[in-house]
């Protein structure tokens, strides 16, 4: 029997300025190295997981995308692909276009993830996001007046960013359109309270769905999964788990489902927890 542990990112692993603090990194280095099962389950891409976490020598593979993908860490494989049905495509398109919004599209071409958006319609929300990416990522960035580039490429999911309501609105249409065929969910920003963010993504590409493969490809019906989140993305990986742990920062939803609480994620709580649960 092994403990596995799985955790979430930002507003979970990472401190309040989206860094992990050296004393997790510490912790954290010194217990993989003696053995313990450690990975991720990000919204980000396996870049921007690598931006903050770097050399840290996690040893099973990581869900990225909000489980549209599960990759190799070191190599950067993608060892599992959740892409949206292209039949889709161009219906979510136009629902959110119709909003008068900035979309982002992730796509997977040519064994690479790419960010396609056009600037010259973002509001302020997204732009940050993507100023952001371009000052941390490997440049697959794709700025275009034609977004309808990507309706014959495998879309991994579509992201808005912008005010509350407006998300909500988008976010009840296609639900209302789509029902269960697609995985649709908002939330908060970590880092600026005054900006949603809407995902729409495959209903496999989920954290739960990743997760769920995760336990049949790489542990045995032994193991202990203990999971590590703080937002709406997260609920899934909570019903999944063995041991769902929620921090104190985490909404109510995820206090409801978990199993233990722990502090707030600025204090290292995830780290520590898990130097406890290893009894080191």
């Amino acid at each position: 029997m092994n403990k596995i542990f799985v955790t979430d990112l930002d507003g979970t692993l990472l401190d309040e300025n989206g860094k992990l603090s050296s004393e997790s990194r510490k912790i954290l280095t010194e217990l993989i190295e003696k053995g313990v099962k450690f990975t991720v389950a990000s919204a980000r891409s396996i870049d921007s997981i690598r931006d903050v976490i770097k050399d840290l020598p996690i040893n099973m593979p990581v869900i990225e995308f909000n489980g549209s993908y599960i990759s190799d860490y070191h190599t950067g494989e993608k060892l599992k692909i959740n892409h949206m049905k292209r039949s889709c495509n161009d219906k979510i398109f136009n629902i959110i276009d119709s909003y008068g919004v900035s979309m982002i599209v992730t796509t997977h071409e040519n064994d690479n993830d790419y960010l396609t958006f056009n600037t010259q319609t973002m509001g302020e929300g997204a732009l940050n996001y993507i100023n952001y990416r371009k000052n941390h990522s490997n440049g697959r960035l794709i700025d275009t007046n034609d977004l309808r580039r990507v309706f014959d490429k495998k879309i991994i999911c579509f992201n808005v960013i912008d005010k509350e309501e407006i998300i909500r609105e988008i976010h009840d249409e296609l639900i209302d359109t789509f029902g269960n065929k697609l995985e649709v969910h908002m939330m908060q920003g970590t880092y600026d309270e005054d900006w949603y963010w809407l995902n729409v993504a495959d209903p496999n590409g989920t954290k739960a769905q990743a997760l769920k493969t995760f336990k049949e490809n790489y542990l045995d019906d032994s193991d202990i999964l203990y999971v590590f989140g703080d937002n709406n993305n997260d609920t899934g990986m909570f019903e999944v788990a063995d041991i769902p742990v929620a921090l104190e920062n985490s909404i109510m939803k995820l206090k409801k489902l978990a199993k233990v609480q722990i502090g707030y994620n600025y204090e290292n709580s995830v780290a520590k927890y898990i130097k406890e649960e290893s009894g080191d």
